[in-house]
């Protein structure tokens, strides 16, 4: 299980990258620097618009929905509904991932690997035990391809690619922990208290994680039948 009790949403959303910084302009950094007002109504349905013409892979005019009501259920004070309708949305885009994740041809099958393959390939798992497997395999995976390009890598050049996709790995597990953990206390803890700057961050951390979602999707399905299976990496 996600531990979920120890961090808070801004704490999660810090490690991943997310300007700990609740102002118009911190917030507006995690669209990646494109502008962002969410006092402004229908900003965030604007934003997915945009990126389901950019990156249809990316959303679904499904989730489009359910994240413009969550803007307006925030705008009205309503933050453990904003907080569901979040989570709702995300983990149709998280599943998703998981599911080709679940049909990566090379696949170690030695423990404890074996165990987190069998969590994500479980579709009668809840999310939240597919997602923790998932991300324990890709942490293994961005470990190996971070020790394999280093040794490739001239001395003195930049940082490589696989460095790079390690963050993005990380950064994914963080955002991906800190949208599931509120969802989770919104849906099941009655007497929970949201604070409207720590579901602002959520609302605009949302549209990166599905952009990190879809990437990571691409990645697998092109690397699918060329990578050795993910095995923890050799020291």
């Amino acid at each position: 299980m996600l531990n979920c009790s120890t961090r808070s949403v801004g704490q999660r959303l810090f490690d991943a990258g997310v300007p700990h910084d609740r102002t118009a302009s911190g917030v507006s950094r995690v669209f990646r620097e494109r502008p962002l007002s969410l006092v402004r109504a229908g900003a965030l349905t604007d934003s997915l618009t945009a990126m389901l013409t950019r990156r249809p892979d990316a959303v679904d005019a499904g989730q489009i929905t359910l994240l413009g009501e969550a803007h307006l259920c925030w705008a009205q004070g309503c933050y453990r509904a904003a907080t569901v309708l979040i989570g709702v949305a995300s983990e149709e885009s998280l599943g998703t991932m998981l599911d080709t994740l679940a049909n990566y041809p090379a696949q170690d099958t030695t423990p404890p690997a074996r165990k987190d393959w069998d969590r994500v390939k479980n579709p009668s798992n809840a999310i939240s035990a597919r997602f923790e497997g998932g991300m324990s395999i890709l942490r293994r995976l961005a470990e190996r391809l971070r020790q394999e390009s280093r040794r490739q890598q001239p001395k003195g050049s930049p940082p490589p690619w696989a460095a790079l996709w390690f963050q993005s790995v990380e950064a994914l597990q963080a955002i991906g922990e800190a949208v599931r953990c509120a969802r989770n206390k919104a849906a099941h803890d009655a007497t929970a208290t949201f604070r409207r700057s720590d579901v602002a961050l959520l609302l605009a951390s949302v549209p990166t994680l599905l952009e990190q979602i879809a990437d990571m999707k691409a990645f697998l399905s092109d690397a699918a039948g060329r990578l050795d299976p993910v095995k923890p990496p050799v020291v």
